[in-house]
């Protein structure tokens, strides 16, 4: 197992080729979001992409609409870096906790400070329907494994 250090030099490596700053946020688009890319976001230039499977340690994403890669943005202005990680790894495709997180904890190592996650939910109330935007605040863990490992 390669640790998520050397992840984070292969990541700061990269952003150093594209020419750019270590993003300032880090995106994980999930289920259902990955389309959001189709168009470069108002403002920034697309700086480059990295596969999971391009990053020491990392394999690659494996359920359907994960494409498993970094999307890396620079804002003109400013020039600071967003990434957006399209798809994620998941306890039930097999990858225990501490792997399930290596892509953002390679990425905070290699100097990202700032996440926002998202992902598809079901829910329980009525009144909400397919693409309702919740908060979570706590979910029923089904998976067997202790969420505090990793």
């Amino acid at each position: 197992m390669v640790p998520p250090f050397e992840a984070s030099q292969f990541l700061k490596l990269r952003y150093n080729e594209m020419g750019i700053t270590p993003p300032c946020l880090h995106i994980v688009l999930g289920s259902g979001f990955g389309s959001a890319l189709s168009e470069i976001p108002p403002g920034f230039e697309r700086a480059g992409e990295i596969a999971f499977k391009e990053v020491p340690g990392l394999p690659s994403a494996s359920v359907v609409g994960h494409k498993g890669a970094y999307f890396i943005y620079r804002h003109q202005k400013s020039k600071r870096t967003v990434v957006f990680q399209t798809g994620r790894l998941h306890g039930y495709e097999g990858h225990p906790a501490g792997k399930a997180i290596e892509p953002v904890t390679a990425s905070f190592l290699a100097g990202c400070r700032d996440f926002i996650l998202t992902n598809a939910a079901g829910s329980l109330v009525r009144r909400f329907r397919p693409g309702t935007v919740m908060v979570l605040t706590d979910h029923v863990n089904l998976t067997g494994q202790n969420p505090l490992t990793g």
